[in-house]
């Protein structure tokens, strides 16, 4: 039986005091699954994933990451939490200034002191690991481009890799692939899945595409108005539930306009 790497209790949000974004929201997020949450636009899903980092703190309600709450946890005890959850962003967060390498390596920072990370001292390990990584994920011989200099993809696969060498338990991707490409996007997913499955890391992926989530997802959560409306394998995602979470008008579902993935053939991006 797989681990549980995260678990979620009765969790609730407000930004007001008045309004739930998230109201009693109950999960559990095992070893190695890849569970993509879909609703539409309000619905609270980067409130939901920002939660579980802490980035954004919960009303009430408690987030056990490998049996350890983060609402009882105090600040030094937060930063070990988040050396160990990698987070993926929509508009990728890197430093456009600064070298591939440079940013892979910023993964680093949570597990050094201060003085270290402001003078850059990592370890000839840690550059070897960042090296090993673009390699791995497609980006040899980009080791020195400024990342300004590259393509939408190649940014997402260095937010991948400095991700990855925190040696995360759990990766939070943020819309991953909203900002690019249908085959750019592909290559992405692909990568995650494969993340999933070989290293065994735990990743939680907000996604607009329902299609996309019900390709790749071990899982799927749909929120409705910061409720679970839906939580199970995709095979049980039926129109109906869809249509549910997303509303309908004249018959028609309401989801964002978004690109399917071009499933023909694998290119890197």
């Amino acid at each position: 039986m797989k681990k549980t790497v995260l678990e979620v209790k009765n969790l609730f949000k407000s930004y007001d005091g008045k309004r739930n974004v998230l109201e009693n929201i109950s999960l559990e997020f095992k070893e190695g699954e890849l569970v993509s949450v879909i609703g539409s636009s309000g619905a609270g899903k980067s409130t939901f994933l920002r939660c579980l980092n802490k980035m954004i703190t919960p009303s009430s309600g408690d987030i056990l990451f490998n049996d350890e709450s983060l609402m009882k946890a105090g600040k030094k005890d937060i930063k070990k939490i988040r050396a160990k959850i990698g987070m993926i962003f929509q508009h990728y967060n890197i430093v456009k200034q600064l070298t591939t390498i440079e940013n892979v390596l910023h993964g680093k920072l949570g597990q050094m002191s201060s003085l270290k990370g402001l003078l850059g001292l990592y370890t000839e390990s840690d550059k070897k690991e960042a090296f090993e990584l673009l390699k791995e994920l497609g980006l040899k011989g980009h080791e020195y481009k400024k990342c300004g200099n590259l393509s939408g993809g190649q940014k997402q696969r260095v937010g991948i890799a400095r991700a990855l060498i925190q040696n995360p338990n759990l990766i939070l991707c943020d819309e991953p692939i909203a900002s690019l490409d249908p085959q750019s996007a592909k290559v992405i997913m692909d990568i995650l899945k494969d993340i999933t499955e070989k290293k065994g890391i735990t990743c939680i992926a907000n996604l607009h595409q329902v299609d996309v989530a019900m390709k790749y997802s071990d899982r799927v959560i749909g929120l409705k108005n910061g409720k679970i409306l839906f939580n199970g394998p995709p095979s049980k995602l039926t129109k109906e539930i869809i249509h549910e979470i997303y509303g309908a008008k004249n018959g028609e579902l309401i989801v964002d306009e978004t690109d399917s993935l071009d499933t023909s053939n694998k290119v890197v991006a």
